[in-house]
């Protein structure tokens, strides 16, 4: 119902975006001179935001992100001292797309951090299960947790 009206206001702005149910991602490329002009991606997402007020929508900020996608050698160089707000967020070092643990870099150290982590959270709390189980079950199970993730 809201889909296409959302996507029009975004293609007014020639800034490509993908879609999802009840998600709205916003992307383009830019070259190293762009870097310090971000106000065609502001300006886009400031009119999104706008659109989802007149319409009586609320966006979560807490679901809300920005992240700058780049090698380590071109991020050195890039000034962040001046906040740049993207609907009302600052830029991250991280976001959590689909699941995945993106970093500035695409490393994927920060993904592999949140993984191990949250495996070994389980892995502990099977411990309080571990003496109503037998060892095949448990190992069944260790070895769903880690699977799972």
């Amino acid at each position: 119902m809201h889909v296409s009206p959302r996507g029009q206001v975004v293609d007014a702005f020639g800034i490509q975006h993908h879609q999802y149910a009840d998600d709205l991602m916003l992307y383009c490329a830019l070259t190293a001179s762009q870097l310090d002009d971000l106000s065609p991606l502001v300006h886009c997402s400031d009119a999104i935001s706008l659109w989802f007020h007149q319409n009586a929508i609320l966006l979560n900020p807490g679901k809300t992100g920005a992240v700058l996608f780049a090698t380590r050698q071109r991020l050195v160089g890039v000034d962040f001292s001046h906040t740049i707000k993207v609907a009302g967020a600052d830029f991250s070092e991280a976001i959590k797309l689909l699941g995945v643990t993106l970093d500035t870099s695409l490393s994927f150290d920060q993904h592999v951090t949140n993984v191990v982590r949250a495996c070994n959270f389980h892995l502990r709390s099977l411990r309080h299960l571990r003496p109503s189980l037998t060892f095949e079950s448990a190992k069944s199970m260790a070895t769903a947790i880690i699977g799972a993730r």
